[in-house]
């Protein structure tokens, strides 16, 4: 709008009630308009089945209100759906009470509705809103540099107990976990999506991540132990160019097996990563996503890394003097 529209019309917008069509006595729906008759927005109060057959016929901006309603989460992925198939004519802003149901209304259905207003007078509501916003923004951008290290060891060293996390989601392949001995240097471990050659189905939601001790990359830069992990808590799914998606974990199983020291080295500095030794287990080698088994991982093979300068207290990356992993 312009300087001078926004001094008139602009402070002379009213709401037009519309006639309730919804015969099962729905919350029924108003305009919102300049004087011009130039509508801002339709708004419907989401009640009933019809509500939302009634806002996915709208045009332009439409505000549902779902904030009242026991259902929300399929009425959502009704209306992304109608959006999708009007090709952009419409455009649906939720109105939730919180943050919660805010990013349940931008995740339906992947892409989510346009927007949403949060109502409430909560002001940690309002805060944990922020994060939901911040969250929404950084979905596939958060990116991790990799680089390419050289293996300098692979070593037999007997029992431990391994993690093998399994997600809500199917890894693809070239994808997998970030994980290692030392937050400094995680190794990029390939999800069970490829084949068994026969011998055991693949699992594509399960990552064989390693030993219990080890750290796995989360996302905002944090790292937890593979022991404290527990379903519903987040990770990050990497691929070989170090692009991420959040993946939510389902089950972490924990169990005794043969395990496999893998060192590798870059800029003359050492990194490992203590993986159980099967030949389901892979560390991803390039950025084309390649992957070799780490019972065929020999001396001078090429490994994916993430490496990191900072220490670490409880998972969160902090500047301190003096520090040692070894």
């Amino acid at each position: 709008l312009t300087e001078e529209k926004t001094k008139t019309s602009m402070l002379r917008w009213f709401r037009r009630e519309e006639e309730n069509t919804n015969a099962n006595g729905g919350g029924g729906s108003f305009v919102v308009e300049f004087s011009s008759g130039e509508t801002i927005a339709s708004i419907v109060t989401i009640t009933n089945p019809e509500d939302v057959s009634l806002a996915a016929k709208r045009t332009g901006v439409v505000v549902v209100d779902v904030s009242e309603n026991d259902w929300s989460i399929i009425p959502a992925e009704n209306l992304v759906a109608a959006s999708a198939e009007r090709g952009g004519e419409v455009e649906f802003i939720a109105c939730v009470k919180t943050s919660e149901e805010a990013l349940e209304q931008l995740e339906a259905l992947e892409t989510g509705v346009n927007g949403v207003v949060l109502k409430t007078d909560d002001v940690k509501e309002v805060r944990l809103f922020s994060k939901v916003v911040d969250k929404i923004k950084k979905r596939g951008r958060e990116n991790e540099r990799l680089e390419v290290a050289k293996v300098t060891n692979v070593k037999n060293c007997g029992t431990g107990d391994r993690a093998c996390v399994d997600c809500s989601t199917n890894f693809k392949p070239g994808e997998g976990l970030l994980v290692g001995n030392f937050a400094n240097g995680l190794f990029l471990v390939h999800s069970e999506c490829i084949s068994g050659e026969g011998y055991v189905n693949s699992r594509p939601f399960r990552v064989n991540a390693g030993a219990v001790h080890s750290y796995v990359q989360m996302p905002d830069g944090r790292t937890g132990y593979l022991s404290e992990l527990k379903a519903g808590e987040v990770v990050l799914r990497v691929n070989a160019e170090g692009e991420t998606e959040e993946a939510t974990v389902g089950r972490v199983k924990i169990e005794r097996r043969s395990m496999v020291l893998v060192e590798a080295e870059k800029d003359g500095e050492t990194y490992s990563c203590l993986l159980q030794n099967a030949e389901t287990v892979r560390l991803i080698c390039n950025n084309k996503g390649e992957a070799k088994s780490v019972a065929a991982l020999r001396k001078g093979d090429e490994v994916l890394i993430k490496i990191g300068k900072q220490a670490r207290h409880t998972g969160i990356a902090i500047d301190e003097d003096t520090w040692c992993e070894r």
